[in-house]
């Protein structure tokens, strides 16, 4: 009944080093296609949820419980012309300026073509959406703007968490791709 914190929506990094992650631990051949189609990994290949934890780095979740980034996100929340936005202290003292991450519902999705995107996710999905997920440039970058589908899951253990399903970096893309998912 409340609005999940941005947090708890795992995008690519800039870097891409998140995602790189899990391709080496996992032994995934092909990037472009696992950046795209995650939900076909998460199962199949990512067999382990739990984050990859480096030695001094925080946890790279790639599946987020979503007990853990609601508790771990103690920023304000707050809705802008249909936005869910959340101030965030950028990285650089030289900058000293806040900058918004947020996201947008696009589209609800049917919970039998959210399980089709994870079919080898051991759990039921409950709610699915197409998300415009943006992330605000530091001054010498521009927004960073992603269309990606999620899903709230069930796992078997009881435990909820958030999967990242499809990624997109053009709403077009994603809208077609929603569109062609529900024809089949």
């Amino acid at each position: 009944g409340k609005q999940l914190p941005i947090s708890c929506f795992i995008v690519e990094w800039w870097s891409s080093d998140n995602f790189e992650d899990y391709q080496d631990k996992f032994s995934i051949q092909d990037y472009n296609d696992f950046s795209s189609n995650i939900g076909m990994y998460i199962g199949r290949e990512i067999t382990d949820l739990n984050p990859i934890v480096e030695a001094g780095e925080d946890p790279n979740w790639l599946v987020f419980p979503v007990e853990k980034c609601v508790e771990n996100d103690k920023r304000d929340v707050f809705v802008e012309d249909g936005t869910v936005w959340t101030n965030t202290q950028y990285y650089s003292e030289s900058l000293k300026r806040s900058l918004r991450e947020g996201y947008k519902v696009i589209r609800s999705i049917d919970t039998t073509q959210c399980a089709k995107l994870a079919p080898s996710l051991k759990g039921t999905c409950r709610e699915a959406y197409l998300l415009t997920i943006i992330i605000e440039g530091d001054g010498r970058a521009g927004n960073k703007v992603h269309h990606n589908i999620y899903g709230l899951f069930t796992m078997d253990s009881g435990r909820d968490v958030v999967v990242p399903l499809w990624n997109s970096y053009s709403e077009n893309d994603a809208l077609n791709y929603l569109d062609k998912l529900q024809s089949n």
